[in-house]
């Protein structure tokens, strides 16, 4: 048994580091299942629950709205055979809110998140407060971009919270200092976007994993947009597609062709609309094959706006 709960840690602990150092969410979900195959062998029902729920959290990228559904499924039977069930409600939290996203129910996942880091607050889970935290900055920033948003607040206290459990050695600060970077952005204070940026940079040390790299870039994507400086800002923007593609991660590749799409838009230029049809075109088949009907929707409606 001692040695099924080495194996199962490895396995899981494997999976995040793949995920964060090369990007390859596929490996990545291989060895979160493969650490739950051995957790059931030992019994370990919430180990199971928790490499269950990160092998969903992978699947997001990956663009497997199933097998977040089948997940949930699996983890809402799992909670029965504990004897305390509201043990496993954060990872509850977790599947709604992911499946919420993936679908478009940004709202739903927002106000999910709200309660699920008020729970971990509650509970002194740093770890999971964290990510919340910073998945709750993402989901107002989708917002955003699809319906528009005035109040920056909660995103701010969100952000604020993520780089606090950060600078206690909970997690590194990269993700959170770039997603400020981009409310900064967005409210139109860019000096503070790039000192954010320059934050980001700096706490990435001199081996950046796979995911700084390209949260960093998406940050400088959108500063370098809003100061009209087109030429990195389309650099940067391919350079994101080529990594996320090259590595199949499919909603993350889909939303970079929209925002490429998107600065093209702004800059104008003779053959930029062309472009941009043609960008909306590959994202909109994307979010079609996904099944995120949302998604590919609001696509239809940027195509017939042009």
């Amino acid at each position: 048994n001692g040695l099924l709960d080495i194996a199962g840690r490895a396995h899981h602990d494997y999976g995040f580091i793949i995920r964060d150092h090369f990007g390859d969410h596929n490996a990545s979900r291989d060895h979160f299942l493969r650490a739950v195959e051995i957790y059931q062998q030992r019994g370990a029902v919430m180990s199971e629950s928790f490499s269950l729920v990160c092998a969903a959290y992978i699947s997001i990228n990956l663009g497997d709205i199933k097998f977040i559904e089948e997940t949930l499924a699996v983890v809402e039977q799992l909670k029965f055979s504990l004897t305390n069930p509201d043990q496993i409600k954060m990872y509850l939290y977790y599947l709604e809110y992911m499946l919420h996203f993936m679908r478009g129910e940004l709202t739903d996942a927002f106000q999910l998140q709200r309660i699920g880091r008020s729970e971990a607050r509650q509970r002194g889970d740093l770890q999971k407060l964290y990510y919340l935290s910073v998945d709750t900055a993402d989901t107002l920033l989708a917002l955003d971009r699809i319906d528009g948003i005035d109040d920056w607040a909660e995103a701010e206290d969100a952000l604020a919270e993520a780089i606090d459990i950060a600078e206690r050695g909970v997690e590194d600060n990269v993700r959170a200092y770039c997603l400020l970077s981009i409310v900064r952005t967005r409210q139109g204070n860019l000096t503070e976007a790039g000192e954010m940026l320059s934050k980001a940079r700096a706490s990435m040390g001199s081996s950046p994993t796979f995911w700084d790299k390209i949260q960093l870039s998406i940050g400088e994507r959108e500063l370098a947009a809003a100061e009209k400086r087109w030429t990195h800002a389309v650099n940067v923007s391919e350079i994101i597609i080529n990594q996320v593609a090259g590595k199949n991660l499919r909603l993350f590749w889909a939303f970079a062709l929209f925002e490429l799409a998107e600065i093209y838009i702004a800059r104008g230029e003779p053959a930029d609309h062309e472009r941009t049809k043609a960008l909306y075109l590959e994202a909109l088949t994307m979010f079609q094959e996904m099944g995120n009907t949302y998604y590919a929707n609001f696509i239809e409606r940027q195509i017939h706006g042009l």
